[in-house]
């Protein structure tokens, strides 16, 4: 019997040692002390490398950062894939050599028209689809009212729509990739301990603590990332482009600017006046001191994209004319694509397109074979350049979002509501703390002061554990330690007074200390599992719903403080 006891207090001992060794990193804050010297460029202290690099980190709503819901334009994604079958389509015609066929996506749906100028020829590619692409679409009987039918014959014009089960899986799939995609950008951006997580059916919520700029980070994570190449259609004067868009704006009442509605409509509005097959983009000038877009310079490109990120192999910051600029490369198929587009055009222009903007649009003096070339990135100062090139080389390594975002909600808490959160946390456990340790000791005595040893000793190893796994500590976590603390105060009290009835009844000492712990511990097993099983489901379906709830308490808090900007 004393020797199980004398191993039991040399293991206590042991773990008590271990987990102040182990919490050194965290109680003095090293991370961050080892952040500000990285960043002064010093030495790092040698005792530093003496103890773990694992800490318990802070969560957003103790160090301050950004929350973001945002939501998932799914209808971009339908249309995408939409606009890949149609390549498709047109990949078989080219390789088949058949005329007279012409495949479009009708105009701001999941619908693909396809006209023939023969019943041959319509067999021939309906075949094909329907091999290759009837799980995704079925036939419809009826045009939409919005296209006119314009060959010869109804049964020489053909319908397909994606059907609901496609539309409903890619919707899942394209949800899924926004997070795999946001949180690649993130890693790779370098904020320590994000969390990224699914709300609802459309949206993806978004936590970066310890973030101080907000812009920057909703740059990288809200960028599409779209990267095309299309050839510039010469065929109006740039004069005359620039003054048949003024003309469509001022006729149509059109905003002064150049978003990606603006530019639909400014389309729209050109529609028989442009070259069939081309559409206007604009590439957008910038004030160099504060980036805000001053103006647009037009340009009239081709429909389809040559070449598009996808193919995209590496990209990368460079030096070009002593401006930062992004040097990329294309895969083997980009690069094979790409030196047939600019041999075959050899004197026209080619435009780079990036999320729907032109950045420049060089003449092709010679066939480019080697899939390599540069995107400049305007005007400014060399520091702004560079930060833009940076955050542009993370959006293109990681890959393009799978449809755009569009920001639902947005709370930016300050670091000093993050520091006053801390504050009232430790100070609500201490109170907790102190009052058990006072009850405890001033009703059981002895009992009580041993007791308050073994609850001092519980938050200790949770802390220990916390640490250990990186785990992120917020405001739910402080109160599921205070909460720790209280369960283990009722199994102490629910023993305690299951041994004074035995002790009142006449038993002795070691026989009423076996009895209260063992006629105890279903009570406590039974309260102990109620409470595991709340956890469960509130980890399950709450997590969003704590999250929320805590985002717009310190949203209003923060308000008060006028530490907030949204």
């Amino acid at each position: 019997m004393g020797s199980t006891w004398r191993y039991k207090t040399y293991l206590i001992l042991f773990l008590v040692a271990f987990s102040g060794f182990y919490l050194v990193p965290t109680f003095l804050n090293f991370k961050a002390k080892r952040e500000d010297l990285q960043k002064q460029k010093l030495d790092i202290p040698w005792y530093h490398k003496v103890f773990p690099a694992d800490q318990i980190n802070l969560g957003l709503d103790l160090q301050g950062g950004i929350y973001l819901e945002l939501e998932v334009l799914f209808e971009d994604a339908i249309h995408n894939q939409v606009d890949l079958t149609v390549s498709a389509l047109e990949r078989f015609l080219e390789e088949k050599e058949i005329k007279g066929v012409k495949v479009t996506r009708v105009a701001k749906s999941d619908m693909i028209n396809m006209e023939f100028s023969n019943e041959a020829s319509r067999n021939v590619v309906e075949d094909f689809f329907l091999k290759n692409y009837s799980e995704g679409y079925h036939k419809i009987t009826r045009a939409p009212e919005s296209v006119p039918e314009t060959a010869p014959s109804a049964g020489l014009q053909v319908f397909y729509k994606m059907t609901d089960a496609q539309r409903v899986n890619l919707k899942d799939q394209t949800l899924n990739q926004a997070i795999e995609t946001i949180r690649n950008r993130v890693d790779r951006y370098g904020v320590s301990e994000p969390a990224i997580s699914r709300v609802g059916d459309n949206r993806v919520a978004v936590e970066l603590p310890g973030e101080t700029d907000p812009v920057r980070a909703l740059s990288v994570i809200m960028q599409a990332g779209k990267l095309e190449f299309r050839l510039v259609d010469e065929t109006p004067l740039k004069e005359e482009l620039a003054i048949s868009v003024a003309k469509a704006r001022a006729e149509n009442k059109l905003l002064e600017d150049y978003s990606r509605e603006t530019v639909a409509q400014i389309n729209d509005a050109l529609k028989g006046k442009i070259p069939e097959g081309t559409e206007v983009f604009f590439q957008l000038e910038r004030d160099p001191k504060d980036k805000k877009i001053t103006g647009g310079k037009p340009f009239l490109l081709k429909n389809k994209a040559d070449v598009t990120g996808d193919m995209l192999k590496s990209a990368q910051v460079d030096i070009y004319q002593n401006k930062p600029v992004v040097s990329f490369t294309l895969k083997a198929t980009g690069k094979k694509l790409f030196g047939e587009l600019t041999e075959k055009n050899v004197g026209k222009n080619l435009a780079i397109i990036l999320d729907g903007n032109v950045m420049s649009a060089p003449n092709i003096e010679e066939a480019i074979y080697g899939g390599s070339g540069q995107i400049k990135l305007g005007s400014g100062n060399y520091d702004q350049l560079l930060r833009e090139a940076q955050d542009l080389v993370v959006v293109l390594r990681e890959g393009a979002l799978p449809a755009s975002l569009k920001e639902a909600t947005k709370t930016i808490i300050g670091p000093s509501l993050g520091k006053s959160s801390i504050q009232k946390g430790i100070s609500a456990m201490l109170i907790a703390g102190v009052i058990v340790i006072i009850f405890m000791i001033f009703y059981y005595k002895l009992s009580g002061v041993v007791a308050d040893l073994a609850l001092g000793f519980n938050v200790l190893f949770i802390l220990t554990l916390l640490a250990i796994l990186g785990a992120t500590l917020t405001m739910p976590g402080l109160a599921g330690i205070i909460l720790t603390i209280g369960m283990a105060v009722d199994a102490n009290i629910i023993i305690f007074e299951r041994i004074k009835e035995e002790l009142a009844e006449g038993k002795k000492v070691v026989a009423a200390v076996e009895a209260g712990f063992s006629n105890a511990m279903s009570a406590i097993v039974d309260s102990n599992l109620t409470t595991f099983f709340i956890g469960i489901v509130l980890y399950q379906y709450g997590t969003g719903a704590v999250s929320r709830l805590m985002m717009e308490y310190l949203a209003r808090k923060a308000k008060d403080q006028n530490v907030l900007s949204i």
